[in-house]
């Protein structure tokens, strides 16, 4: 083929072969170029998003978008020639893509840093007007050969550039800094090795195979920094990695497997079966590789997933047996770190999110609302606070640390949490109920242990105060026996005594009170029977006593009880009154029923003591005088029968007020004989 070209009146001419393009070359050097060129612009997009305005991450993008115009425009500039501005932008600001990816990534250096951004803006402002020169020189007729020449060979010289300061660079890291650059220096490596060997065959006989392994290898430079900056969070960023954002380079990567295959099967020429089984073949490839790729990508990026199942197990069967709060919360930690790489994992208290440091300071209010909470750090150093929450109620928190290298969390890795911890506060729940109902049944025993002690010490110190009372008619007795003969009365007076304090020892035996035994009383025989009961006390301070009780008035009541209540009532009275006093029994019929005074002309009780009147262990006469139980024994007797007992203080009189109502009267009947009750003096 014959070229004519009038370039500023001098006619140049060209010979060159004409080359047929066929459906092989259309699916290399225009499908197998623009999906790479696509992949890479994805990439582009996707780091400088997550790096912001962090200088790799621009850097990045400069580098990445540059090279995909490249792979775009590539068939175009070998062809139809419409898109050449393009292809000369592409191949002039990959170059410089290449020096600023050298300068920051994985971080800008920190010496010569000012030369190094001086040469970048020069290199920048050469890229600027070799680009303005191969787009307007043709429009302007001018020779740009020289530069297009030179042009092609920035390309790769800035690629080597890179690599050059990539392995400076990684000689210098500590291993944490290898490990996170390997891969990137890896590809570069490979890359920048095809590459020379490509150019190298081209200069020496023309092969253009470098075109043909182009498409595969030159994107392994942007793609695998890109990766590094991802996998390791090179660039600080505060981005969640979910699986959205892996779709595309997942089926562009399972499209060119498949074209690569599909230009294999072509290769071989099958005759007429030849594109039916190169499309069947290939379309196997592209499902298998698009499986493939999408469980490779899980297991590296995405680990969660695939613990979340036995994960959930493991923790619900550590949950299932009751375990305190501490327990839990190892159970828990130890559950969270068979997945999670993280340096560190706790269970806290919602009391001590305030002292975790760099905290925001509305982080309690938003994990009681159910929302997680970043701290106040560097990406690298932040820690993720996951509330657990449990009927409405924040249980516990868990303080997770940054994942190992600076990794991004994953949407599975918040997933797994939030599930980790609504088992998790189920459990710390169920634990404070246990805990709860164990100090119940605890505070119970306890209770009932010193219910029986106080019950044990009340019916003693009852029994006791009771006893006195025959004890002191005995002694009586003996000091009448040794003068005289006893009176047959006295004697079986001695004897009934003796048989209700075999009953009153019985109730100590049970460690309760006997049931009241009610029968119809005749009022004046209790009566009688207390004051013989207390008749040293009445003898001992010459205190007189007046019974003023109708005959035959009964009462329903318990004999013995009843015994009780006046004796301690009359014993009362008679400390109470002075020497030479007076006490007294007066009981007069009511419309309601009978009202029975017990009183004396002693001075009464203080008006401020006489709210603690009838409390246990209440007296008035000093820790020499009394038990104070004789009142508060009364009053719970009176209160068995129904009856109330009342403190009044008039006529310069005291009076403890019984109230009987007409319910416990007896009808009128015969009654049997009273013991007569003789005034003081007889």
């Amino acid at each position: 083929m014959l070229l004519r070209f009038d370039r500023s009146g001098t006619v140049i001419e060209a010979r060159r072969p004409i080359f047929h393009i066929g459906v092989a070359d259309v699916v290399i050097f225009f499908g197998l170029y623009n999906g790479v060129g696509l992949l890479l612009l994805w990439s582009a997009v996707v780091i400088v998003l997550m790096a912001g305005r962090r200088p790799a991450g621009a850097a990045y993008g400069v580098m990445a978008t540059a090279l995909s115009v490249f792979m775009v425009s590539f068939f175009d500039y070998h062809s139809t020639f419409m898109m050449v501005p393009a292809f000369s932008i592409g191949s002039v600001f990959y170059s410089f893509g290449c020096s600023a990816m050298a300068y920051a990534f994985p971080t800008v250096p920190v010496r010569f840093r000012r030369p190094a951004v001086i040469a970048l803006g020069v290199h920048f402002a050469l890229a600027t007007v070799a680009a303005f020169a191969l787009v307007l020189g043709p429009h302007l007729h001018a020779d740009t050969r020289l530069l297009r020449s030179f042009v092609g060979m920035a390309g790769p010289i800035g690629s080597l550039l890179l690599l050059c300061v990539l392995v400076v660079r990684f000689r210098r890291l500590d291993l944490a800094g290898r490990t996170e650059v390997r891969t990137a220096l890896l590809g570069v490596a490979i890359s920048v090795l095809v590459i020379a060997v490509g150019v190298a065959m081209t200069m020496v006989n023309g092969s253009i195979v470098v075109h043909l392994v182009a498409p595969l290898v030159v994107p392994l430079i942007p793609l695998s920094i890109g990766f590094s900056l991802i996998r390791h969070n090179i660039l600080g960023a505060d981005a969640v990695l979910t699986r959205r954002l892996l779709v595309v380079p997942v089926v562009l990567l399972s499209l060119g497997a498949a074209t690569i295959v599909w230009l294999a099967l072509r290769s071989i020429h099958l005759g007429r079966m030849d594109l039916l089984v190169s499309t069947i073949v290939s379309g196997g490839v592209l499902t298998g590789v698009a499986l493939g790729l999408h469980r490779l990508v899980g297991r590296h990026l995405f680990p969660a997933a695939a613990e979340f199942r036995p994960t959930i197990q493991q923790l619900a069967e550590s949950l299932t047996e009751p375990q305190r709060r501490d327990a839990l919360g190892e159970s828990i930690e130890r559950t969270v770190a068979r997945w999670l790489p993280s340096g560190r994992i706790r269970l806290l208290d919602p009391v001590s999110v305030d002292a975790i440091d760099r905290v925001p300071a509305d982080a309690r209010g938003r994990l009681d609302a159910g929302q997680k909470v970043w701290t106040h750090d560097t990406p690298w150093q932040r820690h993720l606070l996951v509330p657990m929450r449990s009927l409405g109620q924040l249980r516990g928190v868990l303080d997770i640390a940054p994942k190992h290298q600076g990794a991004l969390f994953t949407e599975e890795d918040l997933s797994l949490l939030d599930t980790i911890a609504a088992l998790g506060a189920i459990a710390l729940h169920n634990a404070e109920v246990m805990a709860a109902l164990d100090e119940t049944r605890r505070i119970e025993v306890d209770a009932t242990r010193d219910d029986k002690k106080l019950t044990l010490g009340l019916l003693g110190a009852e029994l006791s105060h009771e006893i006195a009372h025959p004890l002191q008619f005995f002694r009586g007795l003996l000091r009448r026996g040794a003068k005289h003969p006893l009176d047959p009365d006295d004697v079986e007076i001695g004897g009934e005594e003796i048989a209700r304090m075999e009953r009153l020892l019985g109730s100590l035996r049970r460690l309760e009170p006997p049931p009241p035994h009610r029968v119809p009383v005749a009022l004046r025989q209790p009566i009688a029977r207390a004051l013989v009961l207390v008749k040293e006390t009445l003898a001992d301070k010459n205190v007189r006593h007046d019974v003023d009780v109708p005959e035959g008035l009964t009462v329903i009541a318990d004999p013995d009880a009843l015994v009780q209540v006046f004796a301690n009532l009359l014993r009362n009275a008679a400390q109470a009154a002075p020497p030479r006093g007076r006490v007294g029994v007066v009981a007069v019929p009511t419309a309601h029923g009978l009202t029975i005074d017990v009183w004396d002309d002693g001075p009464g009780v203080p008006e401020h003591l006489v709210d603690t009147l009838f409390h246990r262990w209440f007296t008035t006469r000093g820790p020499d005088g009394g038990s104070g139980l004789g009142l508060s024994v009364a009053q719970s007797l009176v209160y068995g029968f129904g009856w109330t007992l009342e403190y009044v203080r008039d006529d310069a009189r005291t009076r403890f007020c019984i109230t009987v109502p007409r319910s416990s009267l007896a009808p009128d009947r015969p009654v049997d004989p009273v013991v007569p009750v003789a005034s003081a003096g007889e």
